[in-house]
């Protein structure tokens, strides 16, 4: 009897492209959320985590119908696949230079608040109220619908539509949109000054208790030393002074202009032998 040798199976390919690697994700960032399961800090992580890698996917859609070049942070490298890609700060940018998409205020600050908290997750400490996570997610899920719609003209609301998932997940946006407009009604008749919160975007934050009513966050607004711009504390850099006593918060725009300079300086001085 002769032995047959075994066929080899033909290797499966598994691929997805920027739109279905966002679905993709999405749909795993809503069944941590739907599920009813325990609400720590590890399954809002997974959530917080998965919805700001939707939003950066979809830009980068957007970027790719216009040019796939676009997307590579240095052009002229496409399309190597070990060159960087663009994150979501300038992928928002190049859209809206090359692209014509602009972007309002609170589109913007959504976007910045989607990437220190995924910066938190990835390389720092994490750790959240389930009312701040879940500030933070629903206002994530309005900007991922409406850029969906309005840029990509793709309904991603429809797949979750077919089931109970959409109730749950409207609950984040319109809940949070509610009780937002109750607190900021109830902050003009009393007087309390108050600003947009930098965790859950909403008119929330009581400057003088230094907290958001609606999610929890805690900050403090700061003078920023050199240009005199106020900034909050977790922007701020602090740097000691000539004497040991002294301490100087400085914004990061005045960081960033400091370290330019003196990059110029180090450069200017290796010219000079």
């Amino acid at each position: 009897m002769t032995d047959k040798k075994p066929v080899a199976k033909a290797p499966t390919k598994i691929a997805l492209d920027l739109l279905a690697n966002a679905k993709d994700s999405l749909a795993h960032a809503v069944s941590h959320l739907t599920d009813g399961g325990d609400p720590s800090a590890g399954r809002w992580k997974i959530a917080i985590r998965e919805v700001a890698h939707v939003i950066e996917l979809l830009l980068k859609e957007r970027l790719r119908r216009a040019h796939p070049a676009l997307i590579w942070v240095k052009v002229d490298e496409f399309p190597s696949l070990d060159a960087r890609t663009v994150g979501t700060a300038l992928a928002a940018s190049r859209l809206a230079k090359m692209c014509g998409i602009s972007f309002p205020k609170d589109a913007l600050d959504t976007l910045d608040a989607c990437r220190k908290q995924r910066n938190k997750i990835e390389h720092y400490e994490f750790h959240v109220e389930e009312a701040e996570a879940r500030g933070i997610v629903g206002r994530m899920l309005a900007f991922i619908f409406t850029f969906s719609r309005l840029h990509l003209e793709i309904d991603l609301e429809a797949e979750f539509r077919k089931d109970k998932s959409w109730e749950s997940l409207i609950d984040l946006v319109e809940f949070r949109e509610a009780q937002a407009k109750a607190i900021a009604k109830k902050f003009s008749e009393d007087g309390t000054e108050s600003t947009d919160c930098e965790s859950c975007g909403e008119p929330t934050f009581d400057i003088g208790a230094e907290q958001c009513e609606l999610c929890g966050h805690r900050d403090e607004l700061v003078d920023c030393d050199q240009c005199g711009q106020s900034i909050w504390a977790s922007d701020s850099e602090s740097f000691d002074g000539p004497e040991s006593e002294e301490t100087s918060v400085v914004c990061g725009s005045c960081v960033r202009k400091a370290e330019a300079a003196d990059f110029l300086y180090d450069q200017w001085k290796d010219q000079q032998g």
